[in-house]
């Protein structure tokens, strides 16, 4: 297994050619001449007889139908990542995965001006920023996790300015400006804002604990609960590695040309997208400060990532109609599109959003559609389209999401677009658009854009146009 995640980018290459050449895969003997040849290269000292190749290919081959893949034994190697088994066990990650069902929908706030909404699972509250329709100042509020958003403090206004980024810093033994929630605004200015509820005003606002002017606005902000460090990246691509109590820089880098659209943090590594086409997505080692890789798979860069740990799958999109998916311990293997054939997205993506502890993510372009995917499959498994009005006339550039929230103790979503829809799991399953009980065949007519799903006691037809029966 290790020395198939240190083959080179050019060995990969050469190797999954071998595995397209068949069309219905490689068989055992085939199989072990590629990966012999691969593996037996003189810089590597590697005992072949070790390798157990028969073995392998038999636990590869779950179909039993004596031929393997480049796509089944990609998966065999994500599949066999150390503690992925034990974490899909003790999370249910291998269960089936269940339709949301429309839950609330609230009109308190103008459309599409709810640009961000984030769950703090530690304290279990949601920050939600609201922006003016035409320019102007930002509002950010904290809300209960409750299916009424119950409004539970504010921040207070900055002026004009407008918040940007945020990100919660949790309370720690090493960091004084702890329990607060950092905020950078489009005036270059990084605040921080008391989230304990001690210092709340009579006009049930919290209190600024401090101010720094830096040199440009941050366009992201994360923080490092390995590191006690907050990650920021900026409008020029620079990101920079500090501690909040003394505004110290410990690192600092221009890892992309232009403006940083995206960060995540995995453990000890930082992913970073860019709307900059060369290099639009990296991956960059915090311990020891060095960009392990870059993917370049859009070509007018990246606008959000997302990573799940529990699969080491890293996920990006960007002007495209697709969301692109990534192997973290081999980002040398081409990637997987995640499309969906039988009703795809029209727009590009403007949201993208992973759920916790589960298999989900969650896609939505700029036309309104939400897509549900389960990665381990990589398939579409449930389409949510925008609450429609009474006069349903609202045009479907309209529709798209501004803002998306997933809330993962509670399992739930929230869709920020011409309203805010609240979308349950596990909740009474509609049996016009979901059923639980599994499909034995499943036959698609293209022509009539239906699909018949036959199942134990029932046959069922849906319309693909509309996901309903």
């Amino acid at each position: 297994m290790d020395i198939i995640k240190n083959l080179s980018e050019e060995e990969i290459t050469q190797l999954r050619d071998i595995f397209e050449e068949s069309a219905e895969g490689l068989d055992v003997r085939s199989f072990e001449l590629a990966l012999s040849t691969a593996c037996s290269k003189p810089t590597r000292s590697v005992n072949l007889a070790h390798l157990r190749l028969k073995e392998l290919f038999s636990e590869i081959d779950v179909s039993g139908d004596g031929y393997v893949s480049w796509d089944e034994f990609i998966m065999y190697i994500i599949n066999r990542t150390d503690g992925r088994n034990k974490v899909a066990s003790a999370t249910g990650l291998d269960g089936v995965i269940k339709s949301y069902q429309l839950g609330e929908v609230h009109d308190e706030d103008i459309p599409k001006t709810v640009v961000r909404m984030e769950y703090i699972p530690f304290m279990d509250k949601i920050v939600k920023v609201v922006r003016q329709e035409r320019g102007g100042s930002s509002r950010v509020r904290i809300l209960q996790n409750d299916l009424n958003l119950t409004p539970y403090f504010d921040i207070p206004r900055q002026g004009e300015s407008q918040a940007v980024a945020f990100t919660f810093i949790p309370p720690g033994p090493r960091c004084h400006t702890d329990n607060t929630l950092a905020i950078s605004y489009n005036d270059s200015y990084l605040r921080f804002f008391d989230m304990a509820k001690k210092r709340i005003t009579m006009n049930n606002e919290t209190r600024m604990v401090k101010s720094v002017r830096l040199s440009e606005s941050q366009t992201c902000l994360k923080w490092s609960s390995r590191y006690n460090r907050l990650v920021m990246g900026s409008r020029t691509g620079i990101v920079s590695v500090i501690h909040p109590d003394e505004m110290q820089v410990y690192n600092q880098e221009k890892l992309h040309g232009l403006l940083i659209s995206d960060m995540a943090i995995d453990d000890s590594l930082l992913f970073t997208a860019s709307v900059d086409p060369i290099g639009s997505v990296k991956c960059v080692d915090l311990q020891r400060n060095v960009v392990r890789y870059e993917l370049d798979d859009h070509q007018q860069g990246a606008t959000m990532i997302a990573v799940n740990s529990s699969y080491q799958t890293l996920f990006s999109c960007g002007f495209e109609l697709h969301v692109v998916s990534h192997a973290m311990l081999m980002p040398k293997v081409k990637p997987w599109k995640l499309l969906d054939t039988a009703r795809p997205h029209r727009g590009r993506i403007t949201q993208l959003q992973l759920v916790p502890n589960t298999p989900q993510l969650f896609s939505s372009d700029s036309c309104g559609l939400t897509k549900l995917w389960d990665i381990r499959m990589n398939s579409c498994v449930q389409n949510i389209l925008p609450p429609k009005d009474e006069l349903d006339i609202t045009p479907p550039e309209q529709s798209a999401a501004s803002s998306m929230c997933v809330i993962g103790p509670s399992k739930r979503v929230i869709i920020n677009g011409r309203n805010t829809a609240i979308y349950c799991y596990e909740g009474a399953v509609d049996p016009s658009v979901a059923d639980e009980v599994p499909a034995q065949i499943v036959l698609v007519n293209s022509s009539m854009q239906t699909v018949l799903s036959i199942h134990q006691s029932t046959i069922k037809m849906w319309d693909l146009q509309t996901g309903e029966i």
